[in-house]
């Protein structure tokens, strides 16, 4: 089974909680990194929207550098649907990822497509392999924000607080946030602070000292008597992040994806995604309302329909994958320009070790039930 990514960036986070210093300081790390920088600079953090094509479709890539490496996805045009981007290797500023479509596919362990990108200030150039290394086609993709798309400032925060200051190697407590300031767009700067938990009269930096000192004091307050134990002592190991990541950016619609992980002992640390989609010419969160007029009875079993063909259970039992006979519909959503994405976090309708699972549908199994908004927004008339 493929680890989910949000997964792999928390099991980083913990490995960072496990390797107190003693130090009886709390540390502190924040930077920032400015969209489209000039070519004489190389942010440490960053978010990217590229445009190119890959054997002749039409790609957007939507690439994010955080503190630890990159998260990215990207999609054809014409099909919408993501594919998920794993780092295998960076070297300087060549990295080649794997990639995986949503569904079964992302779970088994068979050989995937790579991308070979060298990354320059605007540019993502390199070649796409075949899973099975007998196809390659040439990668040129282009920074760019056509009219209707946001362009972001990202920041990065870190805090860590140790445990028992006079024990050697004692666990940390840490916190970390990754998060997007739009250029000069005050109504979605309120919203990606929302998105947060961040008031919206205060600055970023001012947001995470806030949300990180309420985290500590209540870390602060179930702390024991220093133990001697090291297993005692890696269940103190406790973390919190929060990550935003920009998943669709173009005709004055924008869907996020806030990414969160925490660990407060016991055997794993858990995680999810929630996402907002932002009609930025309307100023609100669009509902599945916005887009359908298909009540939960009529939709769930469309839904369904396509968890089964991506997730190969035809002729299956969904319990081999669920805890239950039938998949449950989510307001958990998100768009492209091609379909509506359906996510479920961890423990919502499968086991923990299942990872989320992302059911797409595209607009033409949903046309009967489309708004007029959605056809005239979408360009499905």
């Amino acid at each position: 089974m493929k680890t989910p990514v949000t997964f792999l960036t928390c099991c980083v986070l913990m490995i960072v909680a496990a390797c107190g210093d003693g130090n009886s300081r709390r540390q502190s790390t924040t930077a920032t990194a400015t969209a489209a920088a000039p070519d004489t600079t190389a942010p440490r953090y960053y978010y990217k929207r590229f445009e190119g094509t890959i054997a002749g479709k039409p790609v957007v890539l939507h690439l994010h550098k955080t503190n630890d490496g990159y998260e990215a996805i990207y999609y054809y045009l014409h099909v919408g649907q993501w594919l998920t981007l794993n780092v295998d290797s960076i070297t300087g500023d060549t990295v080649i990822f794997s990639e995986y479509p949503s569904g079964a596919a992302y779970f088994n362990n068979d050989a995937a497509a790579t991308l070979h990108l060298a990354l320059s200030d605007h540019t993502a150039k390199g070649s796409w392999h075949s899973a099975d290394g007998r196809k390659q086609f040439a990668v040129a993709l282009q920074e760019q924000y056509p009219a209707g798309s946001e362009q972001f400032d990202t920041h990065y925060y870190f805090d860590s607080l140790v445990a028992f200051p006079s024990v050697k190697e004692s666990p940390v407590a840490t916190s970390s946030c990754y998060a997007l300031e739009a250029h000069e767009n005050a109504w979605l700067n309120t919203q990606l602070h929302k998105m947060l938990d961040f008031s919206p009269d205060q600055s970023l930096a001012e947001g995470f000292k806030q949300w990180t000192s309420k985290y500590f004091d209540e870390y602060r307050s179930g702390l024991p008597e220093a133990p001697d134990s090291v297993e005692f002592m890696n269940s103190w190991s406790w973390g919190i992040a929060r990550q935003l990541f920009v998943r669709y950016n173009e005709g004055n619609l924008l869907v996020l994806e806030q990414d969160g992980w925490d660990y407060s002992g016991g055997a794993h640390g858990n995680f999810g995604s929630s996402f907002a989609c932002l009609d930025l010419e309307a100023k609100k969160q669009l509902a599945l309302s916005d887009l359908l007029t298909a009540d939960s009875a009529t939709l769930q079993p469309i839904v369904e329909k396509y968890f089964v063909q991506q997730y190969e259970l035809a002729g299956k039992p969904l319990t081999e994958l669920l805890f239950d006979e039938h998949l449950a519909l989510t307001e958990n959503f998100y768009i492209t320009g091609a379909g509506i994405g359906f996510l479920y976090n961890p423990y919502e309708v499968a086991a923990y070790a299942v990872g989320q699972i992302n059911v797409f549908v595209p607009f033409t199994a949903l046309r009967p039930y489309l708004t007029p908004w959605a056809r005239q927004r979408m360009h499905l008339q």
